[in-house]
């Protein structure tokens, strides 16, 4: 298949931006671009998705994914409360986290999401509720890396069957679980973790040679206790653990101590920013240009959010100006943070050449309905993507080779069933929030 013509941003910070280019694609891999007459020329009996001049980028990682976080949008104006993530996750069985990781990898697909890191803190739903979120997540056949959660909250006993049922995920991720699934032990949250599940993770980390995913730092409460309990920070604690890898992801960690940078810079373990959901659950936000002239560049992920890799990188660059950046490195490290870490993220514990749009790398991609008014090539194309390319819808996306969204529509999935499915869980689940 040929996809063109096109204006493509190849990937990277560095990227190459080719006008009126085209991209052929065989099988699951990028096969050769070049401009578009000349590959169709090169190429005549393939068949040609015509992309209109539109631009090609590829495809996004969202680096936190929170599928029961689906069920609390418009949660609070039908109870009259606000309802935690954490509530939310108790009461989810089997049947609901599937549909909330159905939805919510659903909208991300429609938003370009290509890659997604799903934690799924499924205690009460037990290995049937990570069974569910591994079917839905085949269902939909993006990338998904799912880890579970191994928390203390319910006694030593309940923690050791959850680090059981997270090494059984990881297990069976490795034995064949294809090209789109992925599998990383779990913490959720730091604080609700003693030191001696810690290290029980730890050992399990090194046995089988799998990642591990901390979601930690959505409040206060894990510097508090690592101060309280333990006489160090969050960061401090992990990297006692041996937890601080390049293996390892963090976060959201928007309420870590400042000190806490400076250490997971150095760990080379991969931070998963939430700026959107940030600004709404603290109402702060990060300079993160200062933060990357320190060694500190992360990926950013939606958090408890609807999916929208663009909305953040746009939060992230406003959150840079309001701390008093200038455009320029503001525009850069924001391109940054999805282009270059997102996809460093992605090729960690996927395949090489994720992230990048050239010859031999594999085919995730987005085709944005953005016909841009002005010169668009590589000594602007951050600007372009700050102040116009973040308002363009997807209107394609293709997974390993595979369209799954054309002029803005699944191709594999019924969107309204999708839709019937979660709306009879939250119907079924909100009266339990509004006791």
């Amino acid at each position: 298949m040929i996809l063109g013509p096109a204006t493509l941003i190849t990937g990277g910070l560095e990227a190459q931006v080719l006008p009126n280019a085209a991209l052929r694609v065989v099988g699951a891999h990028f096969a050769a671009l070049g401009l578009f007459a000349d590959v169709r020329l090169a190429f005549p009996d393939d068949p040609i998705f015509d992309t209109g001049h539109r631009v090609i980028v590829p495809g996004f990682v969202d680096a936190l994914v929170l599928p029961h976080a689906t069920f609390a949008v418009g949660l609070a104006g039908w109870s009259g409360r606000t309802v935690s993530a954490s509530e939310l996750a108790s009461v989810l069985d089997p049947d609901a986290w599937a549909a909330a990781t159905r939805a919510v990898l659903v909208a991300g697909l429609k938003r370009g999401v290509t890659t997604a890191f799903i934690v799924a803190p499924a205690h009460e739903a037990g290995i049937e509720g990570m069974a569910a979120v591994v079917a839905a997540a085949q269902e939909t056949k993006v990338r998904a890396c799912i880890a579970g959660a191994v928390t203390d909250r319910h006694g030593t006993a309940r923690a050791a069957d959850l680090l059981d049922e997270g090494g059984a995920l990881v297990a069976r991720a490795m034995k064949g679980w294809g090209d789109r699934l992925r599998a990383l032990h779990g913490i959720a949250s730091l604080s609700e973790v003693g030191d001696a599940t810690l290290a029980a993770v730890a050992e399990r980390a090194r046995a089988t040679g799998a990642g591990v995913y901390v979601h930690a730092g959505t409040d206060e409460s894990d510097a508090r206790d690592a101060l309280g309990r333990y006489g160090t920070t969050p960061a401090g604690r992990l990297m006692r653990a041996g937890l601080f890898t390049p293996l390892t992801v963090v976060g959201p960690a928007r309420a870590w101590p400042e000190a806490d940078a400076a250490l997971l810079a150095a760990s080379g373990a991969i931070w998963a920013t939430t700026p959107r959901s940030d600004i709404e659950g603290s109402g702060g936000s990060f300079d993160y240009v200062a933060l990357a002239g320190r060694g500190l560049v992360p990926a950013t992920g939606s958090g408890d959010r609807v999916p929208h890799p663009l909305g953040e990188v746009e939060a992230a660059y406003r959150a840079a100006r309001r701390h008093g950046q200038e455009p320029a490195p503001a525009a850069r490290v924001a391109a940054q943070m999805l282009f270059e870490r997102g996809a460093e993220l992605a090729q960690r514990h996927f395949v090489t050449g994720l992230g990048t749009l050239l010859p031999g790398s594999p085919a995730d991609l987005v085709v944005l309905d953005a016909f841009p008014a002005t010169p668009l090539g590589p000594e602007n194309w951050v600007d372009h993507l700050v102040h116009g390319l973040t308002t363009a819808r997807p209107q394609a996306v293709m997974v390993a080779g595979e369209l799954l969204l054309a002029d803005g529509r699944l191709t594999t999935l019924d969107e309204r069933e999708v839709q019937r499915q979660a709306r009879a869980a939250a119907h079924r689940l909100w009266p339990q929030m509004a006791r």
